[in-house]
């Protein structure tokens, strides 16, 4: 039984030397063994980014393993001797991706790019993007084009998202946001924080 995931790959879908075909082409090798052979992919989209970690750089896809597979012991990896390449994922899919993972396993770690409810873009990689998660999430960017991504955790499983671009629609860079949208508060000098 085959499975969804997450693969990045450099421009051209292209991995190690291997150029892969997008949908309808199912690509496929003969034998599949995490970390030697076979073709890889990421049940958690953020475990791609140890791989790539330049998502601008790079090109993410959903992906659907199957035939032989094999998982890997150190984070989701997965092998497969067949895999599909059903789409490309902005990086707005590719966040709500994350989101989905994360809400789908909620006993799972976070991965160490995933902030505890306080974020800054910046702060975990160089991608122009912060996913923060917690009961009462904020997040912050420094200039236009910064992506905030945070999800409110929530006792009766109904968990909130809240996805904002810094510059689009009244967003501003150096301003605290909540999973509502609404501003929290600025950011000063001396890195505390001032009141709206």
């Amino acid at each position: 039984m085959g499975t969804y995931g997450v693969k990045m790959t450099a421009p051209g879908c292209v991995c190690r030397g291997y150029r892969f075909k997008p949908a309808p082409a199912v690509n496929e090798c003969e034998k599949a063994d995490c970390a030697r052979c076979g073709f890889h992919f990421a049940e958690n989209p953020l475990d791609c980014l140890s791989y790539y970690p330049d998502f601008d750089a790079s090109e993410c896809w959903l992906v659907y393993g199957d035939g032989d597979m094999d998982e890997d012991k150190v984070d989701s990896k997965i092998t497969c001797t067949k895999i599909t390449f059903l789409r490309k994922l902005d990086k707005f899919d590719f966040l709500i991706a994350c989101v989905k993972y994360i809400h789908e396993h909620p006993r799972r770690q976070l991965h160490r790019l995933v902030c505890r409810e306080v974020g800054e873009v910046g702060q975990r990689g160089n991608n122009r993007f912060v996913l923060v998660v917690g009961e009462h999430p904020r997040a912050m960017g420094s200039q236009s084009g910064d992506v905030l991504c945070l999800l409110e955790r929530r006792e009766d499983g109904q968990d909130m998202l809240g996805l904002f671009v810094i510059g689009a629609e009244g967003f501003q860079p150096g301003v605290w946001y909540g999973v509502d949208g609404l501003p929290l508060g600025t950011k000063t000098g001396n890195g505390g924080d001032a009141d709206v």
